[in-house]
């Protein structure tokens, strides 16, 4: 992988919360593309049932979110959202029920 892509990856976790994020939401397993952020969240905890999520970074300033249910080989596509502006957290916690921060802390 490339150091953009790794940036890339960075600055979205940094959008979603940072390390605040990972431990409200106990996103594990984090792997970067050339252009997104892969990572799992455990099962049962989202609303709709997703255990895994790619955020892709499409254009300058939209991303792709697509949500998945994984269970052992069999990977299932919950729900797609495209493009989006930088509101992936409202997304996020729409779509899984999952709170990336502490109220107003990290906004």
């Amino acid at each position: 992988m490339n150091n953009n892509g790794k940036q890339i990856a960075e600055t979205i976790l940094e959008q979603l919360g940072g390390r605040l994020f990972t431990l409200m939401t106990g996103a594990k397993n984090l792997l970067h593309g050339e252009d997104y952020l892969q990572f799992q969240i455990p099962r049962g905890f989202a609303k709709n049932r997703a255990t895994a999520v790619r955020i892709k970074l499409v254009g300058d300033e939209h991303y792709e979110l697509t949500f998945y249910k994984v269970r052992g080989t069999n990977v299932t596509k919950i729900s797609e959202h495209t493009p989006i502006p930088e509101n992936l957290r409202e997304i996020f916690t729409r779509e899984t029920g999952l709170d990336c921060s502490l109220g107003t802390m990290g906004k």
